[in-house]
Formats: C-alpha cells, structure tokens, sequence
C-alpha cells in the first residue's frame, strides 16, 4: 500500500510541475502573440523533455544514493507519467472548448 500512495504523489508531483510550466507558457505563446490561437507543438514537446531529463537525473541521483530499484526506476516514471497525464487533460479540455 505504501508503493502505491508514493507512486500516486510522485505523479502528482509531476503534473504539478507540469501545470506550473504549462500555464505560464500557455500565457506567453497564446495571450501574448495575438495572431497565435493555440498552443505551438514544440512547447509541449520541450516542457516533456524538460521533465523527461528532470525524471533521468533524479533516478540517477537516487540510484547512486543507494536506494531501490523502486526509488531509482519507477519513482521518476511516475513523475514523467504524471507529467503526461497533465497533458492529455490539457489537451483533451481545449480540444473540446474548440469544437464549441
């Protein structure tokens, strides 16, 4: 039970950090430049990165720390996943508000 609540709080952490770059840049590419309506691919693609190499340095600190396999592989996954998730909402709301 306890892999479980870590793993679903490690996601949790990673669509937080995504949101809180998503919004910011959402704000810049979209309010800002007013011939721009929608997000541009290559934000998303490059805040996935980001958090993609974040996930990749925190399984390599945590596996030279000398914790588990758990704590080295998954936890990061998670991150990334709740990273993902974030997105897939994202995407999934804007695609709806266009259709209206």
């Amino acid at each position: 039970m306890t892999y479980f609540i870590i793993a679903y709080l490690t996601m949790q952490a990673g669509g937080y950090i995504y949101k809180r770059m998503y919004i910011p840049t959402y704000h810049y590419a979209v309010y800002e430049n007013h011939n721009n309506d929608l997000m541009p691919p290559i934000f998303s693609w490059m805040m996935h990165t980001l958090i993609l190499f974040v996930s990749m340095v925190t399984g390599v600190i945590l596996f030279f720390q000398g914790y588990g396999v758990f704590s080295s592989f998954i936890m990061p996954f998670f991150f990334f996943i709740g990273a993902i998730c974030w997105n897939l909402v994202i995407y999934t709301v804007m695609e709806e508000l266009r259709k209206r």
